[in-house]
């Protein structure tokens, strides 16, 4: 890919995608580009439900606070279920209906490749380094915001502006 990545970049060009490499977590993938007039070729996928979206934010955080430089980062079946059940509300009553949406969430992250089991523990997940470019700062911040106000909390001012700032 490196070897050909100007060749590589300007094919996409002409196919009105752009090519994103994030050499440090060595993972690439491309985008629909953005511009107004431009055709859309790129399939668009079923939107991530709420958990997902909310287990992907976890995923983001987890790389945040890892140095992946070192091993692979990791979650706990334990500590997603404990990250999700802050913005379960009501239904958090039904154990089954629960687990249900942890599994479903958990298989939605899978199927993109972002989230797989490691192979001598089902418990336990190997975070792809791919999140990291998928999900920048500004993206972070605003998921956060956006899950933050859904769930009722309050949003401080600090949130906000770290917000405004990364984009």
């Amino acid at each position: 890919m490196l070897d050909h990545e100007d060749d590589i970049r300007a094919r996409l060009g002409e196919l009105f995608l752009t090519l994103h490499l994030d050499r440090e977590h060595e993972v690439a993938f491309k985008r629909q580009n953005g511009e107004d007039g431009v055709p859309v070729l790129l399939r668009r996928e079923k939107p991530l439900s709420r958990d997902a979206s909310l287990l992907l934010v976890l995923l983001r955080q987890e790389h945040a606070y890892t140095d992946a430089q070192d091993e692979p980062v990791t979650v706990t079946r334990d500590h997603i279920a404990e990250f999700l059940g802050r913005f379960q509300g009501d239904s958090a009553h039904d154990e089954v209906r629960v687990d249900r949406r942890i599994r479903a969430a958990i298989a939605a992250l899978d199927r993109l490749e972002l989230l797989t089991a490691a192979p001598d523990d089902p418990e336990l997940f190997l975070v792809s380094p791919a999140v990291v470019p998928l999900i920048g700062t500004a993206e972070l911040l605003h998921l956060e915001r956006m899950f933050l106000e859904g769930a009722g909390a309050p949003v401080d001012t600090a949130t906000a502006a770290a917000e405004e700032d990364a984009e």
